[in-house]
C-alpha cells in the first residue's frame, strides 16, 4: 500500500506532535519516579571528634591483622591472608551498597573527604575498616572445616549480626555517619536488620572458602576466594530486595518496616538452605 503525499505530510506531522510530547511527558514520569531519599540540608554534628571513631576503627584494623598474621603462623598457610585481602578489597564494593541504604559520612570541618562514590563523601579512615570483615570469616572458616553442628552455625548467624552491630555503633553513636531516609528499626541510629546482612554474608563467604578449597590450592585459591570474598559479602545482599525497592521508593517507615521483616524472612532461608547444604556435603564425606 502507497500513502500519498497528503498522508505523508500528515505522518510527518503527527510524528513531530508525538515526539514532542514525549519531552515533558518524560519529565513528568522522571519526576514522579524519582523519590530516592536525600540527605539532610543539615547534617547532624558529630556527638564527639572524629579522630576517636577514626583511632577506633584503625585499632580495629589492627586487631584483625593481628588475629590474621597468627592464624597464618599457627596454620602455616597464607591463606588466612587471602582473608584480610577480601575484606580490603571489600572496602571499594561497599559504596555500592551504602549508596542504596543512604549513609552519609560526616567529616571534620576543614577536612574534606578523600573520596566521593555515588556522591557520598568517604573520609580517609574508613574505605581501610572493611578489612575487620575477615577475623569472624576466617573464624568461621576454620570451624567448618573442623566440622560444626547445625546448632553452631545458627550461632554464627547471630554473632555476625552483633558484630556487624559492634563495628556500626560507635559511628552511628557519635554521628561520624548518619542513615537517612525512611529507616526502619533503628536503635542509637542504626538500622538494626543492616547487621543480618553481615550475619548471612560472612558465613557465605567463609562457607565459600571451604568449598574452594576442596577444589583448588595455591596461590589460584588465595587470589580467587580474595576476588570472590567481597563479592559473595555484598553480592547476597541483594536478597534484601524488599527493603532495596521499598526504601527506594519514596513510602513510609511503616511500610519499609514490613519490607526489612520480608527482607529478615528471605535471609533466614537462605542462611537455612546454607545450613543445609554444609549437612549434606559433611555427611557425603563422612560416608
Amino acid at each position: 500500500m502507497f500513502i500519498g503525499t497528503k498522508g505523508r505530510s500528515c505522518a510527518l506531522a503527527c510524528g513531530s506532535i508525538a515526539g514532542g510530547l514525549t519531552y515533558p511527558v518524560a519529565a513528568w514520569a522522571q519526576a514522579q519516579a524519582n523519590q530516592i531519599p536525600q540527605p539532610p540540608v543539615d547534617l547532624p554534628p558529630p556527638h564527639g571528634p572524629l579522630f576517636a571513631y577514626a583511632i577506633f576503627n584503625w585499632l580495629f584494623v589492627a586487631a584483625v591483622v593481628a588475629y590474621l598474621l597468627w592464624a597464618a603462623w599457627r596454620t602455616r598457610s597464607v591463606f588466612p591472608l587471602a582473608f584480610l585481602a577480601g575484606g580490603a578489597l571489600a572496602g571499594i564494593v561497599e559504596p555500592v551498597f551504602d549508596g542504596n541504604l543512604h549513609v552519609w559520612f560526616n567529616h571534620p570541618p576543614g577536612d574534606p573527604p578523600s573520596w566521593h562514590f555515588y556522591n557520598v563523601p568517604y573520609p580517609w579512615y574508613v574505605i581501610p575498616g572493611n578489612a575487620t570483615l575477615a577475623a569472624p570469616t576466617c573464624f568461621i572458616y576454620e570451624r567448618l572445616r573442623r566440622g560444626v553442628s547445625a546448632g553452631e552455625l545458627w550461632v554464627y548467624f547471630f554473632v555476625c549480626w552483633a558484630y556487624d552491630g559492634f563495628l556500626e555503633l560507635p559511628g552511628t553513636l557519635m554521628g561520624a555517619y548518619v542513615y537517612y531516609g525512611p529507616e526502619p528499626m533503628v536503635v542509637a541510629h542504626w538500622p538494626v536488620w543492616i547487621g543480618a546482612l553481615a550475619g548471612l554474608g560472612l558465613p557465605l563467604a567463609a562457607y565459600t572458602a571451604h568449598v574452594m578449597r576442596e577444589v583448588l590450592s595455591g596461590a589460584t585459591l588465595w587470589l580467587y576466594f580474595a576476588l570472590l570474598m567481597p563479592v559473595v559479602i555484598y553480592g547476597c545482599e541483594v536478597i534484601s530486595w524488599p527493603m532495596w525497592d521499598l526504601l527506594n521508593g519514596g513510602q513510609t517507615v511503616s511500610t519499609t518496616f514490613i519490607a526489612a521483616l520480608a527482607s529478615l524472612a528471605l535471609m533466614a532461608i537462605a542462611y537455612h538452605v546454607l545450613v543445609l547444604a554444609y549437612e549434606r556435603t559433611r555427611v557425603m564425606r563422612v560416608v
